[in-house]
């Protein structure tokens, strides 16, 4: 038996995450409200299991051997991935290693694992603005620069904020983000740009992407540590980052600003198809 729960009931799987939480903040962020998922319980007043679909992700939790929760997850997935086609891919992080053992069971297809490194950052390491190269500006991803005339911005830009925040004014309204711009005669483009995934109290958590011409300049460790620096000025005591371990400029950007490495954890993927225009699964570096 499965059940969809109530976002106002969210608050009942907060402790069935145990240490979840610690390395994918998205989850208290979900039962906060503040960024949108789904929650499946076996039973929606005393859940004894429970599955959540996050922006960041897909969490398992609670009791791995609840066999008839299993099997309705199966069925689930099934729809989901093969017959409506909702889900191209999941990753799923799970509590208790009992999960990892039934997930074949669970998911209906191959999987394989994702090694992932998450970083935590309390204090900025590098100087941005004393680093910032001429032809270049930092600027806040606000209102103001969306509606920049003759400003080429990204689509991804538009599309981080969608899905995490479901709109741009709710992006706007509730997160932040900075960006790179490169200015000349020719070009006024941004070429860099760190926005934040998720909020939960004093934490929030952010990424980094940077177009491929303009990497290996230090672009992206400048424009992420504009970020850090305007959420640890603004009432944010701790900063993550996330990365797969093999995103080793991912890495290089986290620590030169400030990022140490806080916890290693494997996403176990699912796949069906590749989307014509895939999103992106990591952060980039400098």
């Amino acid at each position: 038996m499965i059940h969809k729960l109530e976002p106002t009931n969210y608050h009942r799987t907060r402790d069935l995450f145990g240490p979840l939480r610690d390395c994918h903040l998205c989850i208290d962020a979900t039962i906060d409200g503040v960024n949108t998922g789904h929650v499946f319980v076996d039973d929606p007043d005393s859940p004894r299991s429970v599955l959540m679909l996050a922006k960041e992700g897909t969490y398992l939790a609670g009791d791995p051997a609840n066999d008839a929760f299993n099997t309705a997850l199966k069925e689930r997935f099934i729809r989901w991935m093969i017959e409506d086609r909702v889900l191209w891919a999941v990753y799923v992080d799970v509590h208790l290693s009992g999960w990892a053992d039934v997930l074949p069971e669970i998911l209906p297809q191959e999987i394989r694992q994702l090694p992932r490194y998450h970083y935590l950052c309390n204090a900025l390491a590098v100087d941005w603005r004393a680093n910032v190269p001429d032809g270049f500006v930092v600027r806040r991803v606000d209102r103001a620069l969306l509606d920049t005339p003759g400003l080429d911005i990204p689509e991804h830009i538009n599309h981080w904020m969608t899905y995490n925040w479901e709109s741009i004014p709710g992006f706007l309204e509730n997160a932040f983000g900075f960006c790179t711009v490169y200015q000349n005669q020719h070009e006024n483009r941004v070429v860099s740009w760190s926005l934040c995934d998720c909020i939960s109290g004093t934490a929030c958590e952010i990424g980094i992407q940077t177009l491929p011409d303009y990497r290996r300049r230090g672009l992206a460790t400048l424009t992420a540590a504009a970020a850090v620096d305007h959420a640890l000025s603004n009432g944010f005591t701790q900063v993550g980052w996330q990365c797969d371990r093999h995103n080793f400029g991912s890495m290089g950007t986290s620590e030169k600003v400030g990022f140490r490495r806080a916890h290693d954890y494997v996403f176990h993927v699912c796949r069906i198809e590749e989307p014509k225009t895939k999103p992106d699964e990591d952060t980039n570096g400098d």
